[in-house]
C-alpha cells in the first residue's frame, strides 16, 4: 500500500476517534529566546520543548535519555550547573554556555524548578533556558564537544517508553491501557473490542529486530465496531512504524557514531595543543638556570593550562624532612608560605609514596583512607603530581579545585606529570649549574686564600713579625673584608689589654678609631675563642657588651683569630665586614688558621729566641759556677762558690745545714756545717738549729723565698729569731741526694729582697748540686770503710773457691765471718724428694771454739725438723731460742747442742734452699745488721761450692754409672747362659751403684705371678729358696710395675703404701721398680732398694732403664738361643740333603744322556756299518735332541746350584779376543741352513779381566744362541769396548747384535725372570726353559758386572750387552807418617794392651812408651814429647777424663793430640775435652793406623774447628764433615774453649756459632779481627736466630758467611767450607 493512500485512511480514521484519556497540565510555555525542559533527579533529560532545535539546532527528542550537566553543555559549565543543582533554597540559577550543533558557544541563564510528583508519577526537575545574547563569551580553551545522538526509545508492550497521541498531541508514555492491547501483544495478532463496556479498542502488534515487540492501541470512546478493513489498516500502520521505528534507531545510531568521532577528533586536537605548550615550556625551563625563576614558570603555564585559582608547588629537603613552599597560589593571589616539617597532609604523602594523587570525588572519605590530614578548608577535586628526580622527591605540584567535582581527570595527571618531569630536569640541570658556579667561585676563592696565605708564611719566614703590615695586607687580599688588624696582649696580672698595632681597610672603608681594648669589651668573643681558636659572628647576634664595642665600629660580621703568645692571653686578628652580614666559611678560616700559626710560630720562635740569649748568658754563669763548686772540696769552699757568683747583691749572708739521720731513717739533729758573707759584712754564726722549733722551715720538699719576713710571711716565732740576727728576706733551698734530704742552704740578706726569676733558676741547680756533691763526699767516706771490708770478703770468697770440702767451708766461715759473740758454726745440707719435697738434713760439717765437736754426718728427716726445712730466701736472726717460735723437736736439738742465739743464713741454689749455715751462741746474742751481710755475702759462694762439690761427686758416681753400665751390657751380650747372665747383672748393679739390694723377677707363664729369678745376699738366697713371688698389679712396687708397665721410684718407703715390707730386708728406706720389657709385653721386673731416703732420681731411671731393655733382650736372647741352635742344625741338614739331591741327580740324568747322544753319534759316523738316508735323519733328531735335553738339564743344575748358593766361579785373568773367537767358531754350527753372518768386532789391545772364562763363554754363547734362533737372514756381530761403570769405575762391555725380530717395548720385562720367555705360548717357534738369560744374569753379577738388552725394535734386531771390571791395580803402600820422633805416649793400667799397641805401630816406624800411672802423664809427657799419646778411660784412682783435663791445661802439653781409647762410647766427651781422635775399644789394627794418620797434616785433609756451645749441633756438623773424608774436624763447647783452643791450635778454616754464654760469637769474632796472626782463618757462622741490623752488618764488617742452624745440609755445609778455603788459597779450584 502507498504512504499516500494510507496517510488518508489515518485520517479518516483519527477524525471518527474521541479522546476518553484526561488532558494533564501542561507546562508553561517558554519564555522569548529559551526552552523548558525537564529532567529525573538523576539529572537525565526526559524533554525539552521545540524552541531548543531554534536555539541550539538540535531536534528536542535527542536530549531525552541524556545527561543533564553534559550534552550540548560546554564542558568549563558543568560545574557551575552541578553547583546550582546542590542549592538547599530557590532560586537555583546558574550561567552557562550551551554548545550550538556547529559547535558555537550559546551563553544563557539556567532557571531550576522542582516539581513533586503527580497522579503517581515519581518528582522530577524542570525549569527553563533564557538565551544571554549580550554576555561576554570567553575564549574558548578546548575545542566544544558535539552533541551525541540521542539513544535508542522502545516502544515494547511492558516497555519503560512510548508514546500517546491525544487531542491532536503526543506525549511519552509507558503504559498499555486496555486489555485489547495486552491480548493481542500475548496472540500477536490483532484485537478489536467494540466498546460494549467501555470505550472501542483495536490494537495490533508489531515487532521490531533490535528492540523486541511493540503494540499500536487505537481507543475510541464511542461504541465502535471494527470492520475488516479497519483491522488490515491497523497492522498495515503497525507494520509501517515498526519500519519507522528501526530506520529511526538506525538514523539515530549514525548520529552518535559521527559525534564520537567530532569528539574525538576535538580531543586529538586538544592534546596537540597541549603537547605544543609543553614542548615550549619544556624550552623555556631549559634556558632557565635559577630553581626559583624555574618554580615560577612552570606556575604560570599551569594556571594558564587549567586555569586554577588554587596552586602550590612544594620543595622537599629529605634530609631535614622540610618542605618548602616556592609558589603557592591561594583563590588566585601568590603567597608566601613558610617551610614546615614533613608531615601527614598531601605533600607528605606526596613525598613517601613517590605516586601521583587524583581524588575527583568523596573527598573527606578518600583522604582519611589514605591516612591524610584533613585540611581546614576541603576541596572538591585534588590533583597531585610528584617531581622525581631519578627516585628521589624533590617536590610536589598539587592543585585544588573548590568549586566542582571531578575537575581533574588522567590526561591531566599525564600532561601535569610531563610538564614536572620537565620542570625537575631543569631543576637538577639549575642546581648542578649553581654548583659548578659555587665550585668555581670556591676554587678561585681557595686560590687567592693559598695563594696570599703562602706570601704570608714566606714574608713572616722572611722579615719575621716587624713584617706584619705586610702580613695583614695578604690577609685582606685573601679574606677581602672592610678591615682586618692586629692587636698585640699586655697583661698585667690578671688583667690584659690589647693594643691595635697594625691595620688593613680595603679603599672603601674608613680606619678603626680604638687604639686600645680590654677583655671587659669582649668577654663573649674571649670565652668562645678558647677551645676552637677562633670566633665568627653576625654583630647582631652578639651579646652586650660585645655587640656595643664592635656595633661602634659599625661592623656587621666578625672574625677572631687568636695569634697565641707567650702569656696566658692570645694576641688577636680580627676580620670586620662594614658594608653587609657575611657568613665565615669553615674552609677559609681554616686557611686563614695557617696564616695565624705561622704568625704565631714567629712571635714564640722570636720570643724563644730572646729566652734563649739570655739562658746562654745565664748557663755560662750557671757553668762557671758548677765548676767552681765542683772543685771545691770542703763545705765552706762549695757554699762560698755558691753563694758568690750569684748575680744579687741583695743576697750578702749563706749558711749550711747538714743533717743527721739514725738507722731507723730518722732526723735527729740540724747544725750547722758551713757560713758566707760578703766582704765587710758581719754575721752572727749559729751553732745548731733546734728540731722541734726549725723543722717546719727548713725539712720541706722544694725552696721557700720569703721576700719580708717581718711582713707576716713567716710564724712569728721564727721570724724574731732571724730578726735578731738582721736579717729581712729568707730563701730555703732544701738539699737532696736521691729521696733523702741530707741538708739545707739558707741564702739571706739585710734588706728586703724578691728573689728574682733569673735568681731562683740560677740557684736551684746550685742547689741540687750541692746536695749531690756533700753526698759524694759521705759516699767517699763510706766507700773507703768498705774497702777494707770488700777486700777481707774477697779474701773469704777466694778461700771458698778453693775449699775441696765442707769442713773447709767451715773453717773460713770460723775464722773471717764470726759474728762477735759466737763460739761455733754449722753446715748442713737439705735432700729433696723426685717430687720437690724436702727428705732429709745432714749435718756435713761443724767448728767448735772450745773443741767440743759433735759427730758430722748426723741425719735428720726433714719431717722431724720442719723449721729448718722452711727457711726461704732471707737470713733469720734467733736472739733466744727459748722464746722464739719455732717447733718442739728442733728447740729441743738446738738447746742440746748448747744452742742460745743462732744467725741462720740459707744456702740458695738454682733457686731452692740447699742448705744453711748458722752461727751460734751459748748464750743469749744480739747480732749487727753488717755482721749479718758478710754472712750472707759469703753464703752465696758457699751454696757455690757445695752445688759444685755435690756436682763433682754426681759426675763420678754418673761415670761409675756409665761404666757399670757398660760392663753389664758387654757381659749380657757375650753369654747366653741365664743363669750366669742373671747373677752377674744383680751383683754388678749392688756393688757398682752401692744399692741397698737388688733383685730380679720373672713372669710365669701365665703372666700372674712375678717370680723371683735372681737376688743379692744371704736375703737374696733365702728368698730364690723359697720361691718368694708376687701377684702381678698387686700392691707393691714389683706387682706395680709389671701391671703397668712404666717404671715407678719411691723416695720415702715410710710414706708409701707400694712399698711391701720384707722382714729379710729391713733397713730399705728407698725403693725403685723397672720394668723388663720387649716391646710393648713386660717379662718382668728389676727391683732395687737402698738404706737411704731419696737415693734414687730421674738420671739413675734413665741408666737404668736402658741397661734392664738390654736385660730383657739377652734374657730373651737366651732363651732363644736353644731354639735358635736347634733351627741352624735343621737348616744344615736340609742344606746338605739339597747337595746329595743336586749331585745324584746330575748323575742320574746325564748317564743315560750320555749313551744316547754317544751311540747315536757312533751310528751317525757309519762306525757300525752304513746307513739310508731315512735312518741318518732319525739319529741326527736324535743326537740333537739329546744335546738340548742335556742343555736343559745344565741350565736347570746350574739354576739350582746358583739358588742354593753353591755356584763356585774360578777366577784367572782373560783375554777377551781369545775368548770370542772360540766361542764364534762353536757357534758357526747354530747357523747351518740360514744366510746369517757371524762377526766379531774385539781389538787384540783390549786389557785383560779377571774373570771364571767357562762361565763368560757361557754367557756369550747364550747371547749368539739366542740371536741365531730369532735371526733368518742378515748378520750377528760380537764387540767390546771400555766404557765407565754407573759408579765411575772402568770397565768392558761386550755386545751381541742381530738383525732378527725384535723385542716390543712391552715385553722387555720378561727378560731375565727365570722360566720366562718373550713368547711363552704353545705355538712358538723356538723351545727352551726360560733360564738361560736368568742364569747369565747371575753369573754376571757374581763377577761384579752388569747385563741387560741395550736396545731392540720390532723387525730391526735386538742389542744384548753384559759387563766385566777391570783388574784395578795393587793400591800403593801408605806413606810413613812424618810426626816428629815418632814416639807414642800409651797410658793405660792395663800393660797387655800397651803390649798390643806396640805391636800395632812398631811394623810402621813407631815406638811405643807404656805409662800405667795416670798421675804421671802430665810430667812424661813433657820428658819425651811423644807424638801423640793414647789414653784409656777407665783407669783407678784417676780416669782418663781427668789426664786429659790435666794434659790440656798445661801449657807445654796442650798441643798434643791425644786419642782416646776405651770401652766407653763418649767420643763426644773426648772429643770436647781437646782428643785429636777416639777409638773404642775393641778395635782393629787399621783402626789405631788411620787414627795416627790422620795426625799428618801435610796431607789434603784440612783442619775444621768447630766451636758452639750445643753438643747436638756440635755432632751433627761434625758428623757431616766427617762423612764427607776431606776435612779433620776438631771442636770446642763454647767461646771460652774455642779461643783457647785457637791458641792451641791453629785450624784451617772456623765453623763458629753466634750466641753463646760467656764469650759469644761476636766477641770471639773482634779477637779474632785484632789478632795479626789469626785474622786470615776463613769462619762459617752457623746460627739459629734472627739477626738485628746491627749484628747483620757487625758480621758484614768481619766478612763472614752465614749459615742458618735450621736449615742447615751437609751439601751447603760442604759447599761453604770449600769456598772458604779456596777463598784463602788454601785449597786449589
Amino acid at each position: 500500500m502507498s504512504k499516500k493512500p494510507l496517510q488518508n485512511r489515518l485520517d479518516n480514521l483519527f477524525k471518527q476517534i474521541q479522546t476518553a484519556a484526561p488532558v494533564e497540565t501542561q507546562p508553561p510555555a517558554a519564555p522569548a529566546a529559551g526552552w523548558y525542559w525537564e529532567c529525573t533527579p538523576d539529572g537525565i533529560y526526559l524533554a525539552c520543548s521545540p524552541e531548543v532545535e531554534e536555539c541550539l539546532g538540535i531536534a528536542p527528542e535527542a536530549f531525552n535519555g541524556q545527561p543533564v550537566d553534559e550534552f550540548a553543555l560546554h564542558p568549563d559549565s558543568a560545574g557551575a550547573l552541578q553547583s546550582a543543582f546542590r542549592k538547599a533554597q530557590s532560586p537555583r540559577e546558574a550561567e552557562v554556555i550551551f554548545l550550538h550543533a556547529d559547535g558555537q558557544p550559546v551563553p544563557a541563564r539556567v532557571s531550576i524548578l522542582t516539581e513533586t510528583g503527580k497522579n503517581g508519577h515519581e518528582s522530577r526537575w524542570q525549569g527553563f533556558v533564557q538565551l544571554l545574547p549580550n554576555a561576554e563569551i570567553p575564549a574558548p580553551k578546548f575545542e566544544p564537544r558535539a552533541p551525541e545522538k540521542p539513544q535508542k526509545v522502545s516502544t515494547g508492550p511492558l516497555s519503560s517508553s512510548g508514546v500517546a497521541a491525544e487531542a491532536g498531541s503526543f506525549r511519552p508514555s509507558n503504559v498499555v491501557w486496555t486489555k485489547a492491547g495486552i491480548q493481542s501483544l500475548s496472540q500477536n495478532s490483532v484485537v478489536a473490542h467494540n466498546g460494549e463496556n467501555g470505550p472501542s479498542v483495536i490494537a495490533a502488534p508489531f515487532r521490531m529486530r533490535e528492540r523486541g515487540a511493540g503494540i499500536l492501541e487505537i481507543v475510541d470512546d464511542t461504541t465502535r465496531v471494527w470492520s475488516e478493513d479497519d483491522r488490515q489498516l491497523v497492522q498495515e500502520v503497525a507494520n509501517q512504524l515498526a519500519l519507522a521505528l528501526e530506520n529511526a534507531e538506525l538514523y539515530q545510531t549514525v548520529q552518535q557514531e559521527l559525534s564520537e568521532r567530532i569528539r574525538a577528533e576535538q580531543e586529538i586536537r586538544t592534546r596537540n595543543q597541549d603537547l605544543a605548550t609543553l614542548n615550549q615550556a619544556g624550552q623555556q625551563l631549559s634556558r632557565l638556570t635559577s630553581p626559583q625563576e624555574i618554580y615560577n614558570l612552570v606556575g604560570a603555564i599551569v594556571s594558564q593550562m587549567m586555569a586554577c585559582s588554587h596552586l602550590i608547588i612544594t620543595q622537599f629537603d629529605g634530609a631535614r624532612r622540610t618542605v618548602s613552599y616556592p609558589v603557592a597560589l591561594v583563590d588566585g593571589e601568590r603567597q608566601e608560605l613558610p617551610a614546615q616539617p614533613l608531615d601527614n597532609d598531601v605533600a607528605g604523602y606526596i613525598f613517601w609514596t613517590k605516586k601521583p594523587l587524583l581524588i575527583g570525588h568523596n573527598m573527606e572519605a578518600a583522604l582519611v583512607d589514605l591516612g591524610i590530614t584533613l585540611p581546614e578548608r576541603m576541596p572538591l577535586s585534588l590533583l597531585a603530581i610528584p617531581m622525581l628526580a631519578g627516585d628521589r622527591p624533590v617536590g610536589s605540584l598539587i592543585l585544588h579545585d573548590y568549586d566542582k567535582e571531578d575537575a581533574y581527570t588522567a590526561i591531566h595527571v599525564e600532561l601535569l606529570s610531563t610538564l614536572t618531569s620537565q620542570a625537575t630536569t631543569a631543576l637538577e640541570n639549575a642546581n648542578l649549574f649553581q654548583e659548578i658556579r659555587a665550585a668555581l667561585a670556591a676554587i678561585e676563592n681557595r686560590e687567592r686564600y693559598q695563594a696570599n696565605v703562602a706570601l704570608v708564611a714566606a714574608t713572616l719566614s722572611k722579615y719575621g713579625s716587624k713584617s706584619l703590615p705586610e702580613v695583614l695586607a695578604s690577609l685582606g687580599e685573601a679574606a677581602q673584608p672592610s678591615r682586618v688588624y692586629f692587636a698585640h696582649a699586655m697583661e698585667d696580672g690578671g688583667a690584659c689589654t690589647w693594643h691595635v698595632e697594625h691595620e688593613w681597610v680595603c679603599p672603601n672603608c674608613k680606619s678603626s678609631s680604638a687604639g686600645y681594648f680590654s677583655q671587659d669589651d669582649m668577654p663573649f668573643v674571649l670565652e668562645q675563642m678558647r677551645e676552637t681558636g677562633w670566633m665568627a659572628k653576625q654583630v647582631p647576634e652578639l651579646p652586650f657588651p660585645d655587640r656595643h664595642f664592635f656595633a661602634a665600629r659599625d661592623a656587621q660580621s666578625i672574625l677572631v683569630l687568636h695569634v697565641p703568645g707567650r702569656g696566658q692571653f692570645p694576641n688577636l686578628i680580627i676580620f670586620e665586614q662594614v658594608d653587609a652580614a657575611r657568613v665565615w666559611q669553615q674552609e677559609e678560616i681554616r686557611v686563614l688558621q695557617i696564616a695565624t700559626d705561622a704568625l704565631s710560630n714567629t712571635i714564640l720562635r722570636e720570643n724563644l729566641l730572646k729566652q734563649v740569649q739570655v739562658s746562654l748568658h745565664e748557663t755560662e754563669n750557671l757553668y762557671n759556677l758548677s765548676h767552681n763548686l765542683a772543685l771545691a772540696g770542703e763545705p765552706a769552699e762549695m757554699l762560698a762558690a755558691v753563694a758568690s757568683g750569684l748575680q744579687a747583691a741583695a743576697i750578702d749572708r749563706a749558711a749550711l745545714i747538714s743533717l743527721e739521720w739514725n738507722n731507723r731513717g730518722a732526723i735527729t739533729a740540724m747544725h750547722t756545717a758551713a757560713t758566707w758573707v760578703r766582704p765587710g759584712v758581719q754575721m752572727e754564726v749559729r751553732g745548731d738549729y733546734p728540731l722541734e722549733t726549725y723543722a717546719s722551715l727548713l725539712l720541706r720538699q722544694s725552696p721557700a723565698y720569703f721576700e719580708d719576713i717581718a711582713g707576716g710571711q713567716m710564724e712569728k716565732d721564727l721570724a724574731t729569731g732571724f730578726t735578731q740576727e738582721g736579717v729581712r728576706s729568707l730563701g730555703v733551698l732544701p738539699l737532696w741526694a736521691g729521696k733523702r734530704q741530707i741538708g739545707v742552704l739558707l741564702l739571706q740578706s739585710a734588706e728586703k729582697h724578691a728573689f728574682g726569676e733569673q735568681v731562683r733558676r740560677t740557684v736551684q741547680p746550685l742547689a741540687d748540686q750541692l746536695g749531690t756533691s756533700l753526698d759524694n763526699m759521705r759516699l767517699f767516706q763510706e766507700t773507703q770503710n768498705a774497702l777494707s771490708e770488700t777486700g777481707q770478703m774477697y779474701q773469704v770468697s777466694e778461700a771458698i773457691a778453693q775449699a775441696k770440702t765442707a769442713e773447709d767451708l767451715v773453717m773460713i766461715v770460723a775464722r773471717h765471718l764470726m759474728p762477735s759473740g759466737t763460739d761455733r758454726v754449722s753446715l748442713a745440707t737439705i735432700s729433696y724428694t723426685g717430687e720437690g719435697e724436702p727428705a732429709e738434713v745432714e749435718l756435713i760439717g761443724h767448728y767448735d771454739q772450745d773443741h767440743e765437736y759433735q759427730r758430722v754426718g748426723m741425719r735428720y728427716r726433714a719431717a722431724l725438723l720442719p723449721f729448718f726445712t722452711s727457711i726461704k730466701n732471707d737470713p733469720l736472726v734467733v736472739h733466744d731460742i727459748r722464746q722464739y717460735p719455732m717447733d718442739d723437736t728442733t728447740r729441743g736439738i738446738l738447746l742440746s747442742g748448747g744452742v742460745t742465739g743462732s744467725c741462720i743464713i740459707p744456702l740458695v741454689a738454682s733457686g731452692r734452699v740447699i742448705g744453711i749455715i748458722a752461727t751460734s751462741s751459748r748464750r743469749q746474742i744480739e747480732f749487727k745488721s753488717e755482721e749479718v751481710r758478710r754472712l750472707q755475702a759469703a753464703a752465696s759462694g758457699i751454696a757455690v761450692s757445695l752445688e759444685k762439690q755435690r756436682l763433682l761427686i754426681e759426675a763420678q758416681r754418673r761415670a761409675l754409672e756409665l761404666q757399670t753400665a757398660a760392663e753389664i751390657a758387654r757381659d749380657t751380650t757375650s753369654t747366653l747362659s741365664l743363669d750366669q747372665l742373671l747373677e752377674s747383672i744383680v751383683y754388678t748393679l749392688r756393688d757398682r751403684f752401692n744399692f741397698y739390694h737388688v733383685s730380679l723377677f720373672l713372669l710365669d707363664p701365665n703372666r700372674k705371678w712375678a717370680v723371683i729369678r735372681e737376688s743379692t745376699g744371704e736375703a737374696g738366697q733365702e728368698m730364690k729358696q723359697r720361691g718368694h713371688k708376687l701377684t702381678v698389679g698387686s700392691r707393691s712396687v714389683v706387682g706395680s710395675v709389671t701391671a703397668t708397665g712404666e717404671p715407678l721410684i719411691i723416695s720415702d718407703t715410710a710414706k708409701s703404701p707400694l712399698h711391701f715390707p720384707n722382714p729379710l730386708l729391713p733397713d730399705t728406706r728407698a725403693e725403685m721398680g723397672i720394668p723388663l720389657k720387649l716391646g710393648t709385653q713386660v717379662i718382668g721386673a728389676l727391683d732395687l732398694q737402698s738404706n737411704q731416703a731419696a737415693a734414687f732420681n730421674q738420671d739413675d731411671l734413665i741408666v737404668l732403664q736402658i741397661l734392664a731393655d738390654q736385660i730383657a733382650i739377652a734374657i730373651e736372647n737366651a732363651r732363644a738361643y736353644e731354639v735358635s741352635q736347634k733351627a741352624v742344625e735343621e737348616m744344615r741338614e736340609v742344606d746338605r740333603m739339597k747337595s746329595q739331591f743336586l749331585a745324584n741327580m746330575s748323575h742320574e740324568l746325564r748317564t743315560p744322556l750320555n749313551s744316547i747322544i754317544g751311540f747315536s753319534r757312533v751310528i751317525l759316523k757309519g762306525i757300525d756299518g752304513p746307513i739310508n738316508e731315512t735312518q741318518s735323519q732319525d739319529l741326527n733328531a736324535i743326537y740333537n735332541s739329546g744335546q738340548h735335553l742335556l742343555n736343559l738339564i745344565n741350565d736347570i743344575l746350574d739354576f739350582s746350584k746358583i739358588e742354593a748358593g753353591k755356584m763356585e766361579l774360578s777366577f784367572s785373568e782373560v783375554n777377551l779376543a781369545d775368548m770370542a773367537n772360540s766361542v764364534m767358531s762353536t757357534a758357526t754350527g747354530l747357523l747351518k741352513g740360514k744366510t746369517v753372518r757371524l762377526s766379531q768386532n774385539i781389538g787384540p789391545d783390549m786389557p785383560l779381566v779377571r774373570a771364571d772364562s767357562t762361565r763368560v763363554r757361557q754367557v756369550l754363547l747364550n747371547f749368539i744362541s739366542n740371536a741365531a734362533k730369532f735371526t733368518d737372514d742378515g748378520s750377528i756381530t760380537v764387540e767390546a769396548e771400555l766404557v765407565n761403570s754407573p759408579s765411575g769405575k772402568r770397565e768392558v762391555m761386550i755386545t751381541v747384535t742381530d738383525t732378527g725380530a725384535g723385542i716390543a717395548a712391552e715385553d722387555t720385562h720378561k727378560l731375565f725372570q727365570p722360566f720366562s720367555q718373550v713368547d711363552d705360548s704353545p705355538t712358538r717357534k723356538t723351545g727352551g726353559t726360560g733360564l738361560g738369560l736368568s742364569i747369565c744374569r747371575s753369573l754376571i753379577d757374581m763377577h761384579g758386572g752388569r747385563i741387560g738388552l741395550l736396545r731392540s725394535e720390532v723387525g730391526i734386531g735386538s742389542t744384548f750387552f753384559f759387563t766385566l771390571p777391570l783388574i784395578e791395580p795393587e793400591p800403593e803402600p801408605e806413606p810413613e807418617i812424618v810426626s816428629g820422633d815418632r814416639v807414642i805416649l800409651a797410658i793405660d793400667d792395663d800393660s797387655q794392651v800397651i803390649s798390643l799397641y806396640e805391636r800395632y805401630l812398631k811394623p810402621h816406624g813407631y815406638t811405643v812408651t807404656a805409662l800405667t800411672d795416670p798421675k804421671q802423664a802430665v810430667q812424661r809427657a813433657k820428658e819425651i814429647r811423644p807424638a801423640a799419646i793414647t789414653v784409656d778411660i777407665m783407669m783407678p784412682e784417676r780416669d782418663g777424663w781427668q789426664v786429659m783435663r790435666d794434659l790440656k791445661n798445661d801449657p807445654e802439653t796442650r798441643s798434643i793430640p791425644v786419642i782416646i781409647c776405651s770401652i766407653l762410647e763418649e767420643e763426644e766427651k773426648g772429643i770436647n775435652l781437646g782428643a785429636a781422635d777416639y777409638l773404642v775399644k775393641p778395635f782393629a789394627q787399621d783402626d789405631l793406623i788411620n787414627a795416627i794418620g790422620r795426625l799428618n797434616h801435610n796431607g789434603d785433609i784440612h783442619n775444621v774447628l768447630i766451636v758452639d756451645d750445643s753438643p747436638e749441633d756440635t755432632r751433627l756438623v761434625q758428623k757431616m764433615l766427617e762423612d764427607s773424608g776431606k776435612f779433620q774436624v776438631s771442636t770446642a763447647q763454647g767461646g771460652v774453649e774455642g779461643w783457647n783452643s785457637l791458641l792451641e791450635k791453629r785450624p784451617d778454616i772456623i765453623v763458629l756459632d753466634l750466641f753463646m754464654p760467656g764469650l759469644n760469637g761476636f766477641d770471639l769474632l773482634e779477637r779474632l779481627h785484632s789478632d795479626v796472626e789469626l785474622r786470615t782463618i776463613p769462619v762459617i757462622i752457623l746460627t739459629g736466630a734472627d739477626l738485628t741490623k746491627e749484628q747483620q752488618k757487625q758480621l758484614s764488617d768481619f766478612g763472614q758467611q752465614l749459615l742458618a742452624k735450621g736449615r742447615l745440609s751437609e751439601k751447603d755445609l760442604l759447599a761453604s767450607l770449600e769456598t772458604s778455603l779456596r777463598k784463602y788459597h788454601l785449597i786449589g779450584d
